[in-house]
């Protein structure tokens, strides 16, 4: 009788981790959307190196993640989240490539 009020606590535990989890996600969702587009020209390019840092430490937790055999579903969430990031450092850095390209287009013109 214990065993089964515990595994039902146990369920329910997880269930309500996980709401809070989803909550969690879809109010930084929500905020950064808001944030990102009320921030300034001039402030891009620092907001991109941020965001460059905080993609760096999801590759790394991810690869800690998979060096834990975290399973089918943990694998290809980590394997997603791996594409997703590097699209996001590597077109950083292809955008500030560009832009200070077009700078120094401007200063030979001068």
């Amino acid at each position: 009788m214990i065993s089964q009020v515990q595994g039902v606590m146990h369920s329910t535990l997880q269930t309500n981790d996980l709401l809070s989890n989803i909550m969690v996600f879809v109010l930084a969702c929500v905020l950064g959307y808001y944030i990102i587009w009320r921030v300034s020209g001039a402030l891009h390019a620092p907001l991109l190196g941020v965001t460059n840092v905080i993609s760096s430490i999801i590759i790394v937790a991810c690869l800690k993640n998979l060096s834990t055999n975290p399973g089918f579903a943990g694998t290809l969430l980590c394997l997603i989240a791996l594409f997703l990031v590097s699209i996001n450092i590597f077109g950083g850095y292809y955008i500030t490539a560009k832009m200070l390209n077009s700078m120094q287009n401007i200063k030979r013109k001068k």
